[in-house]
């Protein structure tokens, strides 16, 4: 069984892990693991050890600096589901083309207008795929660096 460490959970994860251990075990299924994921580093897994039966670690064994991000399944086929803590829905994001304003809604709004100025806005994601089908060119990764490094001279950091 995977336990992960969202920001979004909050409390005392150790004994989150223990109550899990506890009711699986008092089920019959003592022969389940326990696999714990989710922003851990050296201090964290020792403190999980003690129920902890193996880890994912990904964000911490490099030395470079990271951003770290999650993806959850929020909608499959239409069917609205969220794992506890996640909103459920397929979302869109919309930027204002006066202001640079941003709005996230749910996917199935047509247009939106920006709260600040009323102006319109532009959708900002798009479908890239049906069914494995690619509906675009994927970009090159020198494509890529440009657009992240035009949207970072717009930022404010």
């Amino acid at each position: 069984m995977r336990l992960d460490t969202p920001g979004s959970r909050r409390g005392d994860f150790l004994r989150i892990m223990k109550e899990v251990r506890w009711e699986l075990d008092i089920r019959g299924y003592q022969h389940v693991k326990l696999f714990i994921s989710g922003d851990l580093d050296e201090e964290k897994i020792l403190q999980y050890n003690e129920v902890a039966d193996a880890y994912g670690v990904g964000t911490h064994i490099s030395n470079s600096p990271v951003v770290n991000f999650a993806m959850d399944i929020v909608e499959i086929d239409g069917e609205l589901l969220a794992k506890r803590g996640k909103e459920s829905g397929l979302k869109q994001v919309w930027k204002c083309t006066a202001d640079g304003s941003r709005v996230r809604t749910l996917a199935s709004r047509d247009s939106e207008h920006c709260p600040q100025c009323g102006g319109p806005m532009t959708p900002l994601l798009k479908k890239r795929y049906i069914e494995g089908h690619a509906l675009l060119p994927t970009p090159t990764p020198r494509e890529l660096r440009a657009r992240v490094l035009a949207n970072l001279a717009g930022a404010e950091l």
